[in-house]
C-alpha cells in the first residue's frame, strides 16, 4: 500500500462552530472514517489521541493530535486525493505585502530614533509612500485598526516636522502597542 508522504490540510473554524465541529469529527472517529474534503478515510482501530494544553499570558490553548494508521488505498490515485483545504477566515498575505511590512518596520525604527535625537526624519516620502501601498493590501477584519494606526505614524511625523516633540512618548508607545497587538491577531 503506498502513501504519499505528508499532506496537510487545515481549516480555522470560530465561535460556536467549534463544539459542532469536535462533535462530528467524534462521530467520525467512533465510526473510523473521516471525511477530507470530498474523500472518506477509513481508519485503523489503534487510534491515539494527544492533547497539549498551555496557558500564556491570558490566553489558553487547547492542541489536539489524533493518530491513526490509513485502512484503505483512497490516497495513492492523484484523481482520488482530497482537494486542497481551505483555510476559512484566514488568506495568505502577498510575498510583497510582506516585504513592505519589513521595510515599514525599519522606517519606523528610523523615526523614533529621529524622534529620540529630536533630528529631522528624512524618510518620510518613503515610509508615507509604503503606509499607503500597504493600505491598499488590508483585509476587512482589521483594515479599521491599520487605519487607526498609520494616522497616529503620520500625525507623529507631522508634529515632528513642526518640531513638537512634547509629549510624543505616549503618541510613539500608541503606535508600538498598535503594532504589537495586530500583529498578535493578524499575522
Amino acid at each position: 500500500m503506498k502513501y504519499y508522504k505528508e499532506k496537510k490540510y487545515k481549516e480555522l473554524i470560530k465561535g460556536q462552530d467549534i463544539a459542532q465541529e469536535l462533535t462530528r469529527l467524534s462521530g467520525e472517529i467512533n465510526d473510523r472514517k473521516i471525511k477530507v474534503g470530498s474523500t472518506e478515510i477509513e481508519l485503523s482501530k489503534e487510534i491515539s489521541l494527544k492533547k497539549s494544553i498551555k496557558i500564556k499570558d491570558g490566553e489558553f490553548f487547547l492542541e489536539i493530535s489524533i493518530k491513526a494508521k490509513i485502512v484503505n488505498d483512497i490516497l495513492t490515485k492523484e484523481k482520488d486525493r482530497p482537494e486542497k483545504a481551505v483555510i476559512k477566515d484566514k488568506k495568505r498575505r502577498p510575498y510583497e505585502a510582506k516585504k513592505i511590512k519589513k521595510a515599514m518596520g525599519a522606517y519606523w525604527k528610523d523615526l523614533v530614533k529621529s524622534y529620540k535625537k529630536r533630528a529631522n526624519f528624512t524618510e518620510k516620502e518613503a515610509l508615507l509612500g509604503l503606509l499607503e501601498q500597504y493600505g491598499q493590501m488590508t483585509e476587512e477584519d482589521w483594515h479599521q485598526l491599520w487605519v487607526e494606526c498609520a494616522q497616529n505614524v503620520k500625525n507623529i511625523i507631522e508634529l515632528m516636522e513642526q518640531g513638537e516633540f512634547g509629549g510624543l512618548d505616549k503618541k510613539i508607545e500608541e503606535v508600538n502597542q498598535q503594532i504589537k497587538s495586530c500583529h498578535k491577531l493578524y499575522k
